[in-house]
């Protein structure tokens, strides 16, 4: 039965990839003519924020980042308010490694609904881009303060912690961050990485032990 499964597959999976190869062309084609339309309507309206927008978002999907970039920056020209245009302008000059530009945008995500999670999240992973770790730091201990549960702000709140130099609060976030998060192998390497720094030695070792237990293959 097993032998017979194998065989299905191999017959299948040429027909699976050429049938992925064709859908290809035709949703670039599909992209193509909606840009066209858009075009032609942009003609009529050139300040039409929302067609910018999709414009963009039809590039982000065919990876023209850069030109992608310039159709949101246009929509944001014409509404700066538009929250949908201030995330892609974040996201795009993020994937574009414009860390600088992309800062401001993530800040005014974070300004406009300064208690939810996700906006958190992504302006801490901001300034981590450039190499600015107090920052994040303040903001993930604000919502960690809110809601100690989430296990990656707990973990994100930890390595801020270590960058600034609250070794001893980084330490007991780490070690409540591994017993929910016990794949990630550098939770133990910084939680060993702090004993060793606070010269607690056996609990370094110890660390790196149970790391390695998770991890066989890194002995």
């Amino acid at each position: 039965m097993f032998r017979i499964l194998i065989l299905s597959v191999l017959i299948f999976l040429p027909f699976y990839s050429f049938a992925q190869k064709i859908d290809r062309p035709n949703q670039n084609n599909q992209n193509s003519k909606e840009l066209q339309v858009i075009d032609s309507l942009l003609l009529k309206n050139e300040s039409d924020p929302n067609l910018y927008l999709k414009q963009g978002m039809i590039l982000e999907k065919e990876y023209k980042y850069s030109k992608a970039l310039k159709s949101f920056e246009k929509a944001y020209q014409f509404d700066s308010t538009n929250t949908t245009i201030i995330s892609e302008l974040a996201e795009t000059n993020n994937n574009l490694g414009n860390y600088r530009q992309a800062l401001p945008y993530f800040k005014k995500l974070f300004v406009l609904d300064t208690l939810n999670t996700i906006n958190a999240i992504r302006l801490s992973r901001a300034f981590f881009n450039l190499r600015n770790y107090q920052e994040p730091f303040q903001i993930l201990l604000g919502v960690y303060q809110r809601d100690s549960s989430n296990v990656y702000v707990c973990k994100q709140l930890a390595f801020s912690a270590m960058r600034t130099g609250n070794d001893s609060l980084a330490i007991e976030l780490y070690s409540r961050v591994i017993p929910q998060n016990p794949t990630d192998l550098n939770n133990y390497t910084n939680l060993a990485s702090l004993y060793q720094k606070q010269n607690l030695y056996d609990q370094a070792v110890e660390t790196l032990e149970s790391g390695i237990s998770v991890f066989p293959e890194s002995e």
